[in-house]
Parts: structure tokens; C-alpha cells; sequence
């Protein structure tokens, strides 16, 4: 697994993320970022085959112009600034959307007041109500698996109980912790993930199984 993982990364370089997402060399499903990060959710899209359309950062400052301009490099549009002065219903639906917000509000070394914060943690559940009216297919939500123990004073994993029960007006939902090294990260994070399987898909919602790799 180890050497599949180096060897992927390896085959992907910039001028092949630019060429996907521009001319994909097969059929590949669309998808927006919420949250672009620059350039590192750009190549794992199209790692997996899916062509970016539309892609959003929270923060206007410097870094964020710099991630915008690398989104921007890697694909052929623009960032669209803050996803929540945005009307979802007014951008082309993507089939898979993904979202990695801040995490220093829910980090443990961050302010620990999760929604209650403003570096970033105030995101966490507005993003719930813009997925569901946004409806794409399938939609990934990233987070630091601390999220299921930040308190902030509402209780313990209140956040994440209260975005998947958002959520769940119009997705099956599931959820489980990630050790990203096992995936090719050379960090030894933990991180919380969503998946939702959109309604519309009937029956085929409720079976989504998230893959187990033996290590």
C-alpha cells in the first residue's frame, strides 16, 4: 500500500492536475470545494477522476488570495470568495461536493469554542443548510476528529450532532475517523469525516460502506 500510495502521488504533477481539470482524458463527474486550501483538495479531486467547477474560500485576507490564485492556476475559474454570501440555487450543481473548513476552533491546541469561534469553527454549521439547498449527490465534510469532543459549553460533540441532524433533511448520512497516514499524509492526524448519500437516490442511499484497507 505504502509504495501504490508514493507512486500516485508521484504520477500527479501540476501540469496533469491542470490538464484533468481542463480536459479531463475521460468521463468525470463534477465537484466544488468549499474551502479550496489552494492546491491540495484541487490534485485529490482529480486523483479521483473528478473535474472542479466551482470552488469557494472563506477568508479575505492574504492567504486566502494566495490559495485563490492557485485554485485558479489549477483549474480554469475562479474562486467565488465566501460560500455563505453566495446563493447556492443560483451556481451549476456539482454531482460531489467537499468541504475541509478551519479547524483551529476544534483543534486541540486551537480556542476550543468550535461553532462559538471565529477562526473559522463559526462555518461548521452554516455550511449544513447551504449543502442541502446546494443538493449535490454525494457530498464529503472534513474535520479534526476533535470535533467529537469539543464542548464550548453546549456538549460534548453538540457540533457534529446538530450538522448531521442539518444534514439529514436531505441526506443519509454517515461518519467515521480517518488516521490520514494510512492514506499517504505524512502527519498523524485523526480526522473526522461525512459522507452523504443524497435522498433523491431512493434505496441506493442507505448503503454506502466506507472502505478498510488492511495496513
Amino acid at each position: 500500500m505504502a509504495a501504490q500510495l508514493a507512486e500516485e502521488r508521484e504520477k500527479w504533477s501540476i501540469d496533469l492536475v491542470q490538464n484533468h481539470h481542463r480536459s479531463p482524458s475521460t468521463d468525470a463527474y463534477s465537484s466544488t470545494i468549499v474551502a479550496t486550501g489552494g492546491c491540495l483538495s484541487v490534485i485529490s479531486h482529480a486523483m479521483a477522476g473528478l473535474v472542479c467547477i466551482c470552488g469557494f474560500e472563506i477568508e479575505e485576507n492574504e492567504d486566502a488570495r494566495a490559495m485563490q490564485g492557485m485554485f485558479a492556476d489549477l483549474t480554469p475559474i475562479q474562486s467565488q470568495g465566501d460560500f455563505r454570501a453566495t446563493d447556492p440555487k443560483t451556481i451549476r450543481r456539482a454531482k460531489i461536493t467537499s468541504t475541509g473548513l478551519p479547524c483551529p476552533d476544534y483543534s486541540t491546541l486551537g480556542s476550543g469554542m468550535g461553532s462559538q469561534g471565529k477562526n473559522g469553527g463559526e462555518c461548521y454549521l452554516q455550511q449544513g443548510k447551504w449543502l442541502v439547498r446546494y443538493g449535490s449527490d454525494i457530498i464529503i465534510l472534513e474535520q479534526t476528529s476533535n470535533v467529537r469532543l469539543q464542548d464550548a459549553g453546549r456538549g460534548k460533540g453538540k457540533d457534529l450532532q446538530d450538522l448531521l441532524q442539518i444534514l439529514s433533511k436531505a441526506y443519509v448520512t454517515y461518519d467515521t475517523d480517518v488516521r490520514v497516514w494510512e492514506h499517504g499524509d505524512v502527519s498523524n492526524r485523526t480526522r473526522t469525516y461525512i459522507v452523504g448519500v443524497h435522498k433523491r437516490h431512493g434505496e441506493k442511499a442507505n448503503h454506502w460502506v466506507f472502505s478498510r484497507h488492511q495496513f
